[in-house]
């Protein structure tokens, strides 16, 4: 399942074994694996943002601005991000929560024009704008508790698969 096309490559159960311990610390330790997740990654933003910073000044500055105004912008960002992982997860679930919000607000008019289809379009509508706004809510109001929510889930789900992965898997064969 999870090693598909690395059957020869790595012994079998040893895929499930790793996500089933990675969805363990996921489980177990959510706001210090989301840290190291986004530090890693804004590591690797740094890197790139000063590799292109570097390019720009080798090449001239003439006709780079934007290509040099979008790696200063990401270079702030990432070392902004390694510095302070937990203003990601603030203001990424903010957004999305006020998208949530958004959308189901938006869906609204889709309710008056469906109400003389019948009772179904009626719910299917009220549905569409309703779920967005009390999926949102929460998430625009405490992003800090979602972003742990969410770890927790993937660990979850990582933890399920990669035990699914364990016990399904098939043995080798010589």
């Amino acid at each position: 399942m999870m090693n598909q096309g690395f059957k020869k490559a790595l012994p079998a159960g040893l895929p499930g074994a790793g996500a089933a311990a990675a969805g363990l610390l996921l489980l177990l330790y959510p706001a210090a694996a989301g840290n190291i997740s986004i530090k890693a990654a804004s590591a690797l933003g740094l890197f790139y943002a000063l590799h292109r910073l570097l390019l720009c000044l080798k090449a001239g500055l003439s006709g780079y601005g934007r290509v040099l105004a979008l790696a200063c912008a990401g270079f702030v960002l990432s070392l902004l991000f390694f510095l302070r992982p937990i203003l990601f997860w603030a203001s990424a679930l903010v957004i999305v929560g006020a998208v949530l919000v958004l959308y189901g607000i938006l869906r609204i008019p889709m309710i008056g024009e469906t109400w003389a289809l019948g009772l179904r379009f009626r719910l299917t509508a009220l549905a569409w704008a309703a779920v967005p706004v009390l999926a949102g809510l929460p998430v625009l109001c405490h992003p800090l508790a979602a972003a742990l929510l969410l770890l927790r889930l993937a660990g979850a789900l990582l933890l399920i698969l990669g035990l699914a992965e364990l016990l399904l898997s098939e043995p080798e064969q010589p």
